[in-house]
């Protein structure tokens, strides 16, 4: 049944509700007291997008500004730097434990490849290498 609801936003807005009476009433007076019409819903949704947007790029920034610049294409190395992020991530977070559980010989060998992947400049690497786990990745640096 359509309900023409005075949303909070003060907008108002022909609505179609279902089911039992009480549950359509409840539903109204809920959608008068605290709900936005399709409109202003959609402008929170889009802000909200925006901001999470703004700061995905920022700690892209961040991180691409920490670590040597990538070559390419453009498109090639805005992907390429979401995959080095992530990758680097999942390496950065077991490092601390394993250098301290390794012996020096093989610690030394994990920093060398470490510090191989983190100077991989070449954005089609990372994005050919993508489905590849950070430990695999390790692995093959630390192997050339």
């Amino acid at each position: 049944m359509k309900y023409t609801i005075n949303f909070s936003c003060g907008h108002a807005e022909e609505t179609e509700l279902v089911g039992r009476y009480a549950d359509r009433q409840k539903r109204i007076a809920y959608l008068e007291q605290s709900g936005k019409c399709s409109q202003c819903y959609g402008a929170e949704l889009a802000v909200k997008k925006a901001a999470e947007k703004t700061a995905e790029q920022a700690n892209l920034a961040a991180d691409a500004a920490a670590r040597p610049m990538l070559t390419g294409s453009d498109k090639q190395i805005a992907w390429a730097y979401k995959i080095r992020k992530q990758k680097m991530s999942e390496i950065e977070s077991g490092r601390v434990a394993a250098e301290a559980r390794l012996p020096e010989e093989i610690a030394v060998k994990f920093l060398t490849a470490y510090e191989k992947l983190n100077n991989q400049t070449v954005a089609s690497w990372w994005i050919e290498n993508h489905e590849i786990t950070g430990k695999k990745l390790m692995n093959e640096m630390a192997k050339g």
